[in-house]
């Protein structure tokens, strides 16, 4: 339970954007005008993951041997930048964000990390960048919303076959989609399976209304995945609730399905 008084310790609030961080005892967060929270950090324990959505997206890793390279577009608080840089040996990063306020609070108030601990952040349009992009990546993290939808740009075709380009053969593409209804989400994860080939699996958050899909280059065989060992591993370091992730994503993926 989250003892003390919830308090606005910074607020803006202009025509263009506003942004309002709250704390309540060592629990920070940011959060936007449309309602849409972003960036959980427990100020007491920095290294910790709090929100259940950066903890789902982050399932990934366990589709990954040796992740080196991340992109983050949308970088909000840059939480997941800064679990990474913390937690992974040897991750390094780029975080795109197109607000240059939104970027300077995660610095400030959520301990994005430097360019030292291997992470940059980058002002711009993530359309932009992802146009004339050179790098590889093991794993992109797109975590954007338009009043409080993901935006249609997204799961334009373009748009997946840029970052499809921009994965290593081992890649991964996670994507937090944010829909209106049932209907809406078939559409958008339609999207993702023609351009990765089937090879995506879904993911819901029984916290929130989202569902996180995962693309990836490659299939997950079970069989020398080794899930048992790997898994157990995975949790010990990361921290992370890897096994009932992956009992989940068997319960929501039928096998054959996709990824799995």
């Amino acid at each position: 339970m989250i003892s003390g008084t919830k308090q606005i310790i910074y607020q803006h609030s202009d025509s263009d954007e506003g942004v309002t961080i709250w704390q309540q005892g060592s629990i920070r967060h940011l959060e936007f005008a449309d309602g849409l929270v972003q960036s959980i950090i427990d100020m007491d324990n920095a290294n910790d993951l709090v929100s259940p959505l950066s903890r789902a997206m982050l399932a990934s890793l366990m589709m990954l041997e040796d992740p080196r390279r991340v992109l983050l577009v949308g970088a909000g608080g840059g939480a997941i930048a800064r679990f990474l840089s913390r937690r992974g040996n040897g991750i390094s990063g780029d975080a795109l964000e197109i607000s240059r306020l939104v970027a300077d609070l995660a610095v400030q108030y959520f301990q994005f990390p430097t360019q030292l601990q291997g992470w940059r952040m980058i002002i711009q349009d993530a359309r932009d960048y992802l146009k004339n992009c050179e790098d590889l990546y093991d794993l992109i993290i797109i975590d954007i919303a338009e009043q409080s939808l993901t935006p249609a740009w997204v799961v334009d075709e373009s748009n997946l076959l840029s970052l499809k380009n921009l994965l290593s053969p081992s890649g991964c593409l996670v994507t937090n989609l944010m829909f209106e209804d049932a209907d809406s989400l078939i559409r958008l994860l339609l999207s993702i399976r023609q351009v990765f080939m089937q090879k995506t699996a879904c993911l819901s958050v029984p916290e929130f209304s989202n569902v996180v899909v995962f693309a990836c280059n490659q299939g997950v065989d079970p069989t020398s995945f080794r899930l048992a060992q790997k898994l157990d591993g995975l949790e010990r370091h990361w921290g992370l609730e890897f096994r009932t992730f992956w009992q989940r994503m068997q319960q929501e993926n039928p096998p054959g399905s996709g990824l799995l």
